[in-house]
């Protein structure tokens, strides 16, 4: 396996890599170049995000969880619209932390810009530089992507 073939959390701002749609799928960042599209999509393979459950014996389920998890996260930014408190807010994050999917949690509340710091704050080994002030996402510091 040649490493410089995927793209890697802990080198590059994978996030970059890749777009969480509605119901969790995840697919290829259309606005990626196309070598880097490939190598989007190698990076996918290896890790079974492209994954989805067919075979009900498939023992990945993180395709389940994940779109399970995107509806607890839709339902909680519902909450929040019609209770915005700091009190909702830190609670919403203990949810995702309990939950995960950091990146479902990051789509969902996309539009938030402090219920994203306090994601990036939360889950450890987020990289606060691959964010900018506005907290969109750019290259990882000495990374391909």
């Amino acid at each position: 396996m040649q490493l410089n073939n995927y793209y890697w959390p802990d080198k590059d701002n994978t996030a970059r890599a890749f777009v969480y749609r509605q119901g969790g799928t995840v697919e290829v960042h259309p606005q990626l170049a196309e070598l880097e599209q490939a190598k989007a999509r190698r990076t996918m393979q290896l890790t079974g995000l492209d994954r989805r459950i067919i075979n009900p014996y498939n023992k990945d389920t993180r395709f389940n969880k994940r779109k399970e998890v995107w509806k607890i996260a839709e339902d909680q930014l519902a909450t929040l619209e019609e209770t915005d408190t700091p009190k909702i807010r830190d609670l919403i994050v203990q949810v995702a932390q309990g939950r995960g999917f950091w990146s479902v949690w990051m789509t969902v509340f996309q539009k938030d810009k402090d219920m994203l710091r306090r994601f990036i704050d939360a889950f450890p080994g987020t990289c606060p530089s691959c964010f900018d002030e506005q907290y969109r996402l750019i290259p990882r510091p000495g990374g391909a992507l």
